[in-house]
Formats: C-alpha cells, structure tokens, sequence
C-alpha cells in the first residue's frame, strides 16, 4: 500500500456480486490475459456485459494477444491517469493473485477488486448447460466483427491511398526539429497563450480562439452545433484537412458536406475509418485511412507524428468525461469518454514504438494527468 493514498482492495466470491460491481462502475479495466481472463470475458459476453470492460491490463503486451473478444489488451504502464479512476478486476489464478494485487495497490489504484476461484468455477458450471453452438457464437462475435470490419477497409483502400497521398504526401518529416502544438477544444484551452516559433494543428472550433493556426482537422459535422464549420475554416490561414468516413458502419460519424464552405479555401480531404478501439495508429498515412479513437485529435497527432517534430504540446485535451468546451460549460456526460481516455494511451505506446525521440506534453492536464510530462502554465 501506499502511505496516504486511499485505496479499496477486497475480493469477491460470486457471479451475481461480479456482475453488480462491474455494472456500478464508469471505467472497469480487467487485469490479466491468461486463462482466468478468458473464462471471464467469454461470460461477460454471453450476459451481454462485455461492453462494460474498457481493456485488458497487462505488465507486458508484447508477450500477450492484442485483443481479447474485441478488447484491447494494453501494458499497465500506459494506463496511469486511470488508476484513481478505474476499477481494476484481478482476473488471475489462485497462485498469482497476490502478485497482482500487490502490482495494482503499488500503483495507487483506486480500487482493486480479485476475483476468487469460486466465481470462475461458477462460470464454467454454467456454461456447461449452453448448447455448443452458442458457445461457438459467442466465441466467434469478435472474429466476425474483425473479418466484416477488414472487408469493408479492402473495398475503401484504392481510394484512400489515392486520397491521402495526396492529402499528407508532402508533409512527411516537414517539421523536424520543430515545436508543435495540438489545440483541441477543452476549457482549458482558453488559458493557452500562442507559444513563440511553434506551429499549431487546430481541430473542429479551435479557429474561433484566433490563434494562428498551421494545420486545421475536422471530419464530424456534429462537433459545429454552435459554431459552423464554415465560420471556423473561414479563419484558418494554414493547411485545412476535412475528412471522409471509410467505415460504411460508422453510424456514429457524420460526414462534413464541403460544398458550403468557401470555394477559395485549399481543402485536403482525407479518409479515416469509424470508431474502433482495436485499430491500430497509423505511421504510413498515405496508405491507409487515419485511426479514430472517438475523437479528431487522433487524426490530427497521426499527422503531426508523420512531419516529425521534436515535441508536440496538447492543449485543451482535457478528457475530463463532460461536454465542456472552451466556449461553453456543460455537466453533461460523455458516454464514450473512456474510450478517448483509452486512446491517449494507445498514442503513448505509438509513439514510444515508431516516434521515440518526439516528447509530448500534456498542458494542464485534467483527465490526463501522470501519462505524458505535464506541464503548468503559470
């Protein structure tokens, strides 16, 4: 334990008690991918439950799949800004669940909950009574999802790379060297003052903040219910890139019709797949549609990875789980929040993998705190 850090440890002995915990709960992020965790998820996902599990909790996910069920499986140490956020379930056996436990509450965990030998018991007796070709079904969801998902990307690709390249193909390592600096929308994007000699990449209203911007990325028409996409492009100087849907099933995208917007204005468009968890980032941009974690700023930081700056400072991705915005308050929920959340840990583990020498900087961190090097202005 960690001396001042309020953390709740216990464990549970039951399926019904298993399933009520997880319900209760915002963010539930399973720790452990072996056979515990196999058992537990294929529940979930027969109880219509697995919806719930943010992730997969690893110490090492080189050594381990990818996704389970559809779940990606991602290294704890990519996960910080979610330990006194999420509930973390130990899904290990008898003979590891000490070590986890310990792994968890030396993180600070906020709540750490193990599961007992009794409730995988009970799962499996349950299960026992499933005819087999449910069981098959259930397993078999996610593969399904992922060859209808590769289907529809196939029947996009010639296009996509064709469009792309033309969007991004310049751009490639244009920015070594250089500072940038991502402004996303958040409240605290009003508190950011233009930093001196670094170039600026703006997403949906960001323009209206009459900070100069470079690069300009939009590709939802619902992020412009207050102020129309065609008032924001109206003031972008630099590059404007507006964005296709790949994904046919992206239903909750909506395309951004161009045809208002003033025909002076140079726009790029580019494709980006819908929402999807399990999808990896994408290095090559020109030959693939960009990755959508529930937010622009994805499409807009793989573009700014492609011109290889030395740092990048992300200001206004305060991912604080409201519809706030530098423009208006609210205290309305964001349901897919923690997806978005999730996602910043995915660009760390990106950007670690293919772009180790660009620092990013998370400025005046709200929901994530403790993932990149924060930064405080005065």
């Amino acid at each position: 334990m960690i001396m001042g850090v309020d953390i709740e440890c216990r464990m549970i002995d039951s399926l019904d008690e298993l399933t009520s915990e997880i319900m209760a709960e915002r963010e539930v992020i399973v720790y452990g991918a072996g056979a515990m965790a196999h058992v537990l998820l294929r529940y979930l996902q027969y109880r219509g439950l697995r919806h719930y599990i943010l992730c997969i909790a690893v110490e090492d996910d080189s050594v381990n799949p990818t996704e389970i069920y559809g779940i990606p499986v991602v290294a704890i140490r990519y996960l910080p800004h979610f330990y006194r956020t999420a509930c973390f379930f130990a899904a290990v056996g008898e003979q590891l669940r000490e070590e986890a436990e310990e792994t968890l509450c030396s993180k600070a965990c906020r709540k750490v909950i193990t599961i007992s030998g009794n409730v995988f018991t009970e799962s499996e007796k349950e299960f026992e009574q499933i005819p087999a070709n449910i069981v098959m079904n259930i397993s078999d969801e996610a593969t399904r999802f992922r060859i209808g998902k590769l289907e529809n990307t196939v029947s996009w690709q010639i296009e996509a790379v064709k469009t792309n390249t033309e969007a991004f193909g310049k751009f490639k390592n244009i920015n070594s060297g250089k500072e940038m600096v991502l402004l996303a929308t958040g409240p605290t994007a009003s508190q950011y003052r233009k930093k001196k000699n670094a170039l600026h990449i703006g997403v949906n209203t960001t323009p209206v903040l009459d900070i100069p911007l470079d690069y300009y990325f939009a590709h939802d028409s619902r992020a412009f219910n207050k102020i129309p996409i065609e008032n924001a492009v109206e003031k972008c100087k630099g590059e404007i890139f507006i964005g296709r849907i790949a994904d046919r099933l992206a239903y909750s995208r909506r395309e951004i019709d161009i045809r208002n917007i003033n025909k002076n204005k140079n726009i790029r468009q580019y494709f980006v797949n819908g929402p999807c968890m399990t999808d990896d980032l994408v290095k090559d941009i020109c030959r693939h549609p960009l990755t959508d974690y529930f937010s622009i700023v994805f499409s807009a930081l793989q573009f700014a990875f492609y011109t290889h700056p030395s740092r990048i400072y992300l200001v206004g991705c305060d991912v604080s789980g409201k519809w706030d915005h530098f423009y208006e308050a609210s205290n309305l929920d964001v349901p897919h929040a923690k997806y978005f959340k999730l996602g910043y840990g995915l660009l760390k583990r990106f950007g670690e993998i293919y772009y180790p020498d660009v620092e990013i900087c998370s400025m005046n961190p709200v929901g994530l705190k403790g993932l990149f090097r924060d930064c405080y202005t005065e």
